[in-house]
């Protein structure tokens, strides 16, 4: 088996470091294999790297000097023997932040495009330059991304308001509500002419951010009567019935995918509303935000009911909001959920909406899988770079890429899904491989504009009738002054 994977590396052409032509040919070349025209995810996240500065001959005349955070040096055999000593002057980089290209098909090994060496104090102007640099190359193959997706941090989500920016146009749509302030109108960035890309955010790293806003010390969060803050976890968690770990209150995984499940579960929300009645908000907020991203992650529900799980959660947060600001006695500083999370939830239901209308009128014969237009492929990545070397820098990188491609493209696809999790990195429940349970026919069936204007109706109808139970009344919201936030 090693001689076979041996001979299907040396098969393969070299990665080149930073924004390459030749690794975004690669790419073409395998969508050209397939003969693949359909849409295409495209993601990017960053992770810690060793720093360390290394030389690569490029050829005989010319080396690369790898690993600092301006980027690729190269060096020819006409240079000063001083520039070589300057080199070792260079910042060193600490940070990989590498590019996918997905096929948003079932078990279809992504493609690493970009791997770029950079140092934390990365500026948004400077991903955004990057990106577009990199969204050139894919132009010149014809391959225009359907998605953009990051993990939600600062830097990422600044520079994805920076891209949309730019762009040339935007697609319009509209989902009427008869509700005031509740029509949502989406409005798509389109690029080199006529190509729809949906700027989103990985649904999971949104899940954590929900759970993490109630462990945070900066706020006292306030649903309606009820208050919700950590001890709630912690109960839940002490009680040796309950659906928490020790682990999962204590000396927290922030990454830890499983234990967020464990929070929104069925079985949780059951236990808290027999065992903790008093925590009606706790118990809601859970429930919102786990549909929310159940809507992302579901594998065999029709994209209506996607629709109505968006917007349900998008009007229960607007009105909770909106309730936040009226009341004299709460203010969003303090009783909300931070803004930063507040704009990532929103974005995370503008996504799927955005991508299920776009798929309807741009992609209509193709299934919509939108738990693969995410950041978990380069979670993986990063998880087998690991299993390679725990501490690995910029040159291991591009040595190992041959490598892990050809594991992607074998061993992997033989794993069962809970197996390839045991394969990557601590904490991350990578799930966007598992398609067991697929119901194809489901994804690709959308909703008409009817059953569009239907599922809004429904999806207010629900967000009122949870926001009553903590004794926020959304229709007299709707009518203070216009304070919903859109």
């Amino acid at each position: 088996m090693s001689s076979f994977c041996s001979q299907i590396r040396a098969k393969l052409p070299g990665f080149r470091p930073g924004l390459s032509a030749l690794n975004v040919g690669r790419a073409a070349d395998v969508l050209e294999k397939l003969n693949y025209s359909g849409p295409l995810a495209l993601s990017w996240d960053d992770t810690a790297l060793k720093a360390a500065i290394t030389m690569h001959a490029e050829s005989k005349e010319v080396c690369l000097i790898l690993g600092a955070s301006d980027g690729v040096v190269r060096v020819t055999e006409k240079d000063d023997l001083d520039t070589l000593f300057e080199m070792a002057q260079l910042k060193k980089a600490d940070k990989l932040c590498v590019w996918i290209l997905s096929i948003p098909l079932p078990k279809i090994p992504p493609i690493l495009i970009a791997a770029v060496a950079w140092g934390s104090s990365t500026k948004a102007q400077e991903l955004v330059d990057m990106h577009h640099k990199l969204a050139d190359l894919l132009h010149e193959h014809g391959i225009h991304p359907v998605s953009l997706s990051s993990d939600g941090a600062e830097v990422e989500r600044a520079a994805q308001r920076m891209i949309a920016d730019k762009a040339e146009s935007c697609f319009v749509y509209a989902i009427p509500n008869s509700k005031p302030g509740c029509t949502i109108t989406l409005e798509i960035p389109k690029y080199y002419g006529q190509h729809p890309t949906i700027i989103t955010q990985d649904s999971k790293h949104a899940l954590k951010t929900a759970r993490n806003q109630i462990m945070t010390g900066a706020h006292l969060i306030v649903l309606g009567f009820f208050p919700v803050f950590y001890s709630m976890l912690h109960d839940l968690a002490s009680n040796t019935l309950g659906p928490l770990f020790s682990h999962d209150v204590e000396k927290v995984d922030k990454q830890d995918d499983r234990m967020v499940a464990r929070l929104v579960s069925a079985a949780a929300l059951e236990f808290r509303f027999k065992n903790h009645p008093d925590q009606a908000g706790l118990s809601i907020y859970l429930f919102v935000l786990g549909e929310l991203i159940d809507a992302w992650q579901n594998r065999n529900i029709f994209h209506r009911d996607r629709i109505k799980m968006m917007l349900q959660a998008r009007f229960f947060l607007m009105v909770w909001r909106s309730h936040i600001v009226a009341h004299p006695d709460h203010n969003l500083g303090t009783h909300f959920i931070s803004r930063e999370s507040f704009n990532i939830f929103l974005t995370i239901c503008d996504g799927l909406l955005s991508l299920i209308i776009v798929y309807r009128n741009f992609f209509p014969t193709f299934p919509l899988l939108p738990w693969l237009h995410s950041t978990e492929a380069c979670e993986h990545l990063f998880g087998m770079l690991r299993q390679l070397k725990k501490d690995f820098n910029y040159a291991d990188v591009l040595n190992f890429e041959r490598k892990l491609r050809a594991f992607m493209l074998g061993a992997f696809g033989n794993l069962s899904p809970d197996e390839q999790a045991a394969q990557t990195s601590a904490g991350y429940h990578h799930t966007y491989f598992a398609a067991d349970d697929l119901d194809l026919l489901a994804l690709m069936e959308y909703p008409t504009d009817e059953q569009l204007t239907e599922a809004s109706k429904h999806a207010f109808e629900e967000a009122a009738q949870l926001l009553n139970l903590v004794g926020i009344n959304a229709e007299t919201m709707l009518k203070t002054k216009g304070r919903l936030l859109k």
